[in-house]
């Protein structure tokens, strides 16, 4: 009876805890190491040399920032992968369920991890519908974020139908400015990243 008494109050106690860095280090190791295995594979079982690339993307309007395929046969843009690793936004959806957030929150930390997913699998396969898609969930991510949490900041966004008519508008430019942008100008793909995601 006592050993049931106290099982809920450290199960409480666990999610009021700050995070361990026991705990950071094995979720970074383990995105890092599936990652990595991913990768080492597609290096060592790649031998393809064609003028289109292995994954039959190029020439690409989201080529952007380095040299394509230069480091691996299978790994289109080699240093944007690995710096998009998706390490942050399995860290947020690690936290989010440590810390048992809510739905809304774990909704914006699942669709957090989705965009960094995307962006890794964009810079490694240069396919200009996961580039697009990418794009698309960083700033539907914001949308989300706003609609949910914004009727905080001022009186007239206490209506959910205003919130919800201003994410409509957005979302609707924004799927189109991905879907033309960037096959409209040369190296489009980059502009629609400043004009789109930077801001």
């Amino acid at each position: 009876n006592c050993k049931d008494s106290r099982g809920p109050l450290s199960e409480t106690m666990a999610t009021t805890l700050p995070l361990q860095g026991r705990e950071v280090l094995l979720v970074v190791l383990t995105v890092v190491t599936l990652w990595c295995s991913a990768l080492l594979y597609l290096h060592v079982n790649v031998a393809d040399k064609t003028l289109n690339g292995f994954w039959g993307t190029l020439p690409s309007a989201w080529d952007h920032p380095e040299p394509n395929y230069l480091v691996s046969h299978g790994i289109g843009e080699f240093w944007s992968v690995l710096t998009t690793i998706p390490v942050a936004g399995a860290l947020l959806f690690y936290q989010g369920r440590r810390f048992a957030y809510g739905p809304k929150v774990m909704l914006i930390y699942g669709l957090t991890c989705c965009m960094y997913t995307l962006a890794c699998f964009a810079h490694l396969t240069l396919q200009r519908h996961v580039f697009s898609t990418t794009v698309t969930a960083v700033m539907s991510n914001a949308l989300l974020t706003f609609v949910m949490f914004s009727h905080v900041v001022h009186r007239a966004l206490q209506s959910v139908l205003l919130r919800l008519l201003i994410v409509a508008v957005s979302e609707v430019l924004l799927i189109g400015t991905v879907a033309q942008l960037p096959y409209a100008i040369n190296h489009g793909g980059v502009w629609t990243l400043f004009i789109v995601q930077a801001p």
